[in-house]
């Protein structure tokens, strides 16, 4: 709760820092002056992001789930920078992923995440940095 209350906060700093200074918002979604979220594939795996979420509470959205909206595919080693806000990132059906968060407040620390819809944060960068899928 509070790391939510501070991140907020600090969102709203930068959103009135450019403001004030004239500075255009983000091209697309919910950006926050230039801090977008932001999906980095570094894995030979193509996957899937999704442009909008259902509800800033829910971080985790099983397959098949109805709240990732705005679907788009990722090509193995590339990025989503220049796209918008991205909101999650999806991790298929027998898979794991590791994952690395840097954020507006440093490094979260390698994640392994099995398959489903993963919430990411407008200042956060997600660097999909590795895979393992079974009898995919």
């Amino acid at each position: 709760m509070k790391k939510a209350l501070l991140r907020s906060a600090a969102a709203l700093v930068v959103l009135a820092a450019a403001t004030l200074s004239g500075a255009p918002a983000a091209s697309a979604g919910s950006c926050v002056g230039s801090m977008c979220g932001t999906v980095v594939n570094q894995t030979s795996l193509g996957m899937r992001v999704a442009m909008g979420w259902c509800s800033e509470d829910d971080r985790y959205e099983p397959l098949g789930s109805s709240c990732p909206s705005g679907i788009r595919g990722l090509s193995p080693h590339s990025t989503t920078d220049g796209w918008g806000d991205v909101d999650a990132y999806e991790i298929p059906y027998r898979c794991t992923f590791w994952v690395d968060i840097k954020n507006f407040w440093g490094w979260e620390g390698t994640k392994v995440q099995g398959a489903g819809w993963y919430k990411i944060d407008t200042d956060d960068v997600a660097y999909i940095r590795n895979y393992e899928c079974r009898g995919v």
